[in-house]
């Protein structure tokens, strides 16, 4: 899935107005056009490290298989969210993190870094299509915004709960994804010990 990279300096610009108490979530996301979620995690990602969190490093980050599994295990033993393991440990993404869970759940090895097996360049057609797909879903939330600037106040209520609801009913499912992972790793442990 292609999305947009930001820069690092507006990510700590972000941070910075929302902890300066000078704007709120949503209208940052509004004013920057971006997600509430973003937002969220760039605030978090920078009162815990300040700037230095945000430092952009050349290619891609190497982790150690030691490392991977430690952030594995404290997510799926309850210490933590994603997000907040993510956060703690500051692994590039969440989608990295996942990865690695799928991976540990599939009982697949988490090997320490090598560029030449982790990193394969895609094709063409593949990332043209995730771009299309990418400005689809920015051009739906652009319209969704005027879409509410038109209804009335109670309009807006109803529209932002029921968009809180979908948010929460999404993270309820990977939270209890999460936990399915956990229960088949469980039942895979006491299988070993069996043997």
């Amino acid at each position: 899935m292609s999305k947009y990279i930001y820069p690092p300096e507006l990510k700590v610009e972000i941070a910075k107005l929302y902890c300066d108490g000078g704007s709120s979530f949503h209208q940052l996301a509004d004013q920057y056009d971006i997600s509430v979620s973003s937002v969220k995690e760039w605030v978090k990602r920078y009162r815990e490290y300040g700037e230095p969190g945000f430092s952009h490093s050349e290619g891609n980050k190497r982790y150690s298989g030691e490392f991977k599994r430690k952030c594995v295990e404290a997510v799926l033993s309850g210490e933590g969210s994603v997000n907040e393991i993510v956060a703690r440990y500051n692994i590039s993404s969440r989608s990295v993190l996942r990865q690695w869970i799928d991976n540990y759940s599939s009982d697949k090895e988490l090997k320490d870094y090598n560029l030449k097996q982790e990193a394969c360049p895609k094709k063409f057609s593949d990332s043209a299509e995730e771009m299309r797909k990418s400005e689809k879903t920015r051009m739906s939330g652009r319209a969704k915004r005027a879409e509410r600037s038109e209804m009335t106040s109670e309009d807006r209520a109803l529209a932002e709960e029921l968009e809180q609801l979908r948010r929460e009913n999404h993270r309820l499912k990977l939270k209890l994804q999460e936990k399915e992972r956990a229960i088949e790793l469980l039942k895979k442990a006491e299988e070993i010990e069996r043997m």
